[in-house]
């Protein structure tokens, strides 16, 4: 406890020296009084604050000295997250305090403190008084002691009595609960100390306060222009959302005209079979009336001969008369079937007219369908062509956004809230890339454009580079990330590692996504032509439902958060799969997990072929260059300010000469005078693009010994095709990373990078135990220079605040270092601050 308020103290010594430097600073008293006004305020808890919707604060004066500082020096400000109101008045009489939260009663006015009290009644409103003697009817009052110091007195009771709270530190240098005037004057020296470097650091404070103001700026207008680019980006996805409706719509016509066109053929085949059979039993008709017309001629001719010889046979006439009225009655049916034989006739007659009619509408419905096709076709080159000009123009700003971000998080001077602010800005920008990249993936495989570029790879340098580039993001959420390889596996096959690459971060990023325990384990197999992955996790898992939806595009299931992505990687990779010849399979429940079992073929290495060993990118920072490295003169090609002065930071830590060229045409003129070593050409230019000056570059004296990397915003399989086709050595994707750069130069000249140390300071592992004796002793080594810094950083309770200071130790007293990070470790500050006043004691 004793610890505790030695460091509770010099906390209110360090604000009192602060407040008494920033009076001799601006030589004024009102000044002071109106910061202790406002950091009363803010120190204050009132019981209806979420009903409060603007804080106002009353001024009763003379005049308007305070009013006109607080307002001023509250301009802009917030209070509790919320707008700040500044009242002047004169006239208590008149003054009504119904939606007040605080007044402050000048010097002036101190023989009126018992009527504002009285008129406060019990409503939550903080009274802050002046020069008053008698704190009967005050809750704060401020006043000057023997050195002309502003000190604050508090009437506890008050304040509680109108449900108000402040905060222990205000009631603490108040000195309503305990004395520290004792403790205050103990620790006078330590004061005093504190008083001499205030200065110095209120002259470094001014310092960093204009590069502050800087950076803001800068950041308003990173911030104004993603804003502006996310308007255009909804706009972007609106029309992609009309344009894919209208599509559905014009593919549902199309569904339908082609089943009506399936009816109509079956129909007219049915018709045609039913025509055939009538035209067949008309032929056998025909035949059949010829067969009985010869009959009826020769009966004739028997009837004839009988006529004749009725006469000489009388006995035959009733036999011939029977035999006459049997062929009347065959005549009679005769007559009947080639009556229905020309009904069948005219039958068939309709049919053939109804037959013509259907074929020239089924020539219609061809005709539409073929424009329909065509429609649809042109719709998906449109939306083709549009997402490729609308990568260009948001890659481009990405550039800066993303590279300006990296440049200030890697500067170690800039406030940490800063920092997390541009780590926000930074992680927005890298969302909106993969957004912008899982969108153009998504189109080229809608338009059959997805390309297999089969190479030589090794897969487990795959597997094992995807697990070192997720370890972390798994460490950090306590996952147990693991790799399993079943049997032996075949050291080089012809696969396309991109693919497989995007596949396996895809899966294994969901399974962290969607776990907060357990471990995810990767298993790889290969048997038969086939290579076989098992993703499995113990996370939240899927419904069953939702199984038959979790590969559409932007489908998100199960409770992962609001940072789930863009719903895309699933539809992405199941694409993928299917283009290389594959199968995906998922089994999940609901509380225990998921498992993705991926089914690839593969082909063996050909003789003589080798996997070319792939790398992670090198995440150390470049400092500089080794004496011994060539020196290079650089000439960069851009015609984008910000990413020129981007790609200047990137290499201005290289000492190179560089050049600048904001089109094709400065470029030629320019090289023709400077000779550089090295060019990166910007593809997209005015008056002259970056491909048209590479070939008249490469014309040139020497143009065919530089080095010329192209800076581009695409790189599909067609663009590395055509850059290396214009002469273009190398090339990087807009927004690139800071090691691409490095990367790419050191691949084509002879250049030794200089590193930072990056040892971790307050993260090193250690052991958990140490020796308060051997502490205290090897403290002693350190001048009281580095006993203040050590003294102030502990006092502050917080690993991230000792990191400058440890630095330093570490450079004089190893042994030291390490045991002070055991004490964090344990977080026992308490030892550091006792051994150095033990020490100061007894010296």
């Amino acid at each position: 406890m004793k610890y505790f308020l030695t460091a509770l103290l010099l906390l209110s010594s360090f604000f009192l020296s602060s407040l008494s430097a920033y009076d001799k600073v601006t030589k004024s008293r009102d000044e002071v009084l109106s910061a202790y006004i406002y950091l009363l305020s803010k120190n204050t808890k009132w019981p209806n604050e979420n009903q409060i919707k603007k804080f106002k604060i009353l001024i009763i004066e003379n005049g308007n000295d305070i009013y006109n500082i607080l307002h001023k020096m509250t301009k802009g400000l917030k209070l509790k997250q919320r707008d700040i109101e500044i009242i002047n008045t004169s006239a208590i009489e008149k003054s009504k305090f119904s939606d007040i939260q605080v007044i402050f009663l000048s010097s002036n006015y101190k023989n009126d403190l018992e009527e504002v009290y009285r008129k406060i009644d019990h409503r939550p409103i903080l009274l802050i008084s002046e020069d008053v003697i008698n704190m009967k009817y005050s809750m704060v009052n401020l006043y000057e002691n023997i050195k002309y110091r502003i000190k604050i007195k508090i009437n506890l009771a008050n304040i509680l009595s109108h449900k108000l709270k402040v905060n222990d530190k205000v009631i603490l240098i108040g000195g309503s609960k305990i004395d520290v005037s004792k403790l205050y004057n103990s620790s006078l020296r330590t004061i005093e100390e504190q008083e001499k470097k205030f200065a110095q650091y209120q002259a470094l404070n001014e310092k960093l306060k204009e590069k502050l103001d800087r950076q803001n700026k800068k950041i308003l207008f990173l911030q104004k222009n993603i804003n502006n680019k996310k308007k255009e980006y909804a706009h972007v996805l609106n029309m992609i959302k009309s344009k894919e409706e209208s599509i559905v719509k014009k593919e549902k016509k199309l569904v339908k005209l082609y089943n009506d066109y399936k009816k109509m053929k079956k129909k007219l085949e049915q018709q045609q079979h039913s025509l055939q059979e009538n035209i067949n039993e008309i032929e056998q008709a025909k035949i059949d009336i010829n067969k009985y017309s010869i009959i009826l001629e020769q009966k004739l001719q028997n009837i004839q001969v009988l006529d004749k010889t009725i006469k000489k046979q009388g006995e035959i006439i009733k036999e011939s008369e029977e035999l006459r009225l049997a062929q009347s009655n065959q005549i009679k049916k005769q007559k009947l079937i080639l009556f229905l034989l020309i009904i069948i006739a005219v039958l068939l007659l309709l049919f053939m007219i109804y037959f013509y009619l259907n074929k020239k509408t089924l020539e219609k419905l061809n005709r539409e369908l073929h424009l329909a096709k065509e429609e649809a076709e042109y719709a998906n080159r449109s939306k083709s062509i549009f997402l490729a000009n609308m990568s260009h123009e948001l890659r481009t700003p990405l550039n800066a956004i993303l590279g300006f971000s990296e440049l200030l998080l890697q500067d170690k001077k800039l406030a940490s809230n800063y920092q997390k602010t541009i780590k926000i800005i930074y992680n927005s920008g890298a969302f909106l890339l993969t957004l912008i990249n899982d969108i153009l993936d998504i189109a080229r495989i809608e338009s059959g454009k997805t390309v297999i570029e089969k190479t030589p790879i090794n897969i487990k340098h795959i597997v094992d580079d995807v697990i070192t580039l997720l370890s972390s993001r798994a460490e950090a959420k306590s996952l147990e990330l693991l790799v399993e390889y079943e049997g032996e596996l075949d050291e080089c096959i012809e696969m396309d590692a991109k693919k497989i690459h995007q596949i396996l971060i895809n899966h294994i990023t969901n399974a962290v996504k969607y776990s907060e325990s357990g471990k995810i384990t990767v298993n790889a197999a290969m048997n038969n032509g086939k290579l076989r992955f098992i993703i499995e996790d113990q996370g939240s898992g899927i419904a069953q439902e939702d199984l038959e939806t979790i590969f559409e595009p932007f489908q998100q299931v199960g409770d992962a958060s609001s940072d789930t992505g863009s719903g895309l990687g699933l539809t992405i990779s199941k694409q993928f799969i299917d283009a290389m010849g594959g199968e995906i399979f998922v089994e999940s429940q609901l509380g225990k997990g998921s498992k993705f079992t991926i089914v690839l073929p593969y082909e063996k290495c050909k003789e003589n072929e080798q996997v070319e060993q792939q790398h992670l990118p090198d995440t150390k920072k470049v400092i500089g260059i080794t004496p011994d490295s060539q020196h290079l003169k650089v000439l960069i090609v851009e015609d984008k300010e910000n990413n020129i002065l981007l790609l200047q930071k990137v290499l201005e830590v290289l000492n190179f000469d560089i050049a600048i060229a904001h089109n094709g045409k400065e470029a030629i003129d320019l090289f023709k005078s400077y000779k550089p070593d090295l060019i990166w050409m910007d593809r997209r230019m005015p008056k002259m693009n970056g491909e048209k000056a590479t070939q008249i570059i490469r014309t040139l004296p020497g143009g065919k010994d530089v080095i010329i990397i192209a800076l581009t915003a695409s790189a599909t399989a067609e663009d590395k095709k055509h850059l290396a086709e214009v002469g273009v050595d190398d090339y990087t994707v807009k927004p690139y990373k800071f090691q691409e750069i490095y990367s790419l130069i050191k691949k084509y000249f002879d250049v030794e990078y200089i590193y930072q140390e990056t040892k971790s300071t307050i993260h090193k592992k250690s052991e958990e135990n140490y020796s308060y004796e051997m502490l205290k002793k090897e403290i002693k080594t350190l001048d009281e220079t580095m006993l203040d810094e050590l003294y102030n950083s502990a006092i502050l309770l917080n690993a991230d605040d000792m990191e400058h200071v440890l630095e330093k130790i570490n450079e004089q007293n190893e042994v030291l270092y390490e045991l002070i990070l055991k004490v964090i470790k344990n977080i026992n500050y308490g030892d550091i601050l006792k051994a150095i006043d033990e020490i100061r004691e007894e010296g």
